[in-house]
């Protein structure tokens, strides 16, 4: 391989071929993005064969790689979640005027039971 490897982008279960030796049986490859912004899938073994390393830092490194793809996937989802549930706050208080429990927070259960119920609270509110 003639291209540097610049970093570990974890595995891929949906490309089974491994750019190197061309094995294509493989329950899964790991993904290396190389200069250029090109990525090469390899399996372990010739992952581990073009950056210097053993099998075990391989996996470890693809690993690391889902596990923080997926908290960036989490904290995405978790950031849309409290977008739409500020959204539907802001409804609910254009609706019902905004009520608050004793603590002096917005109350959404009892704006919801002020509107009419989830039916009739949910007019005219666009996820």
């Amino acid at each position: 391989m003639n291209k540097t490897i610049i970093r570990c982008l974890g595995t891929d279960d949906s490309v089974n071929a491994c750019d190197c030796c061309g094995r294509s049986d493989l329950k899964a490859t790991v993904a290396f993005e190389v200069e250029g912004g090109e990525v090469l899938y390899f399996g372990v073994v010739c992952a581990a064969r073009a950056t210097a390393r053993n099998a075990a830092e391989i996996r470890r490194m693809a690993k690391l790689a889902d596990d923080a793809a997926a908290a960036e996937a989490e904290a995405k989802r978790r950031a849309e979640a409290e977008a739409e549930m500020a959204r539907w706050v802001a409804h609910l208080v254009a609706k019902t005027g905004g009520i608050k429990d004793a603590m002096g927070k917005l109350d959404v259960f009892r704006m919801i039971r002020a509107a009419g119920g989830i039916a009739a609270a949910r007019e005219g509110f666009a996820p």
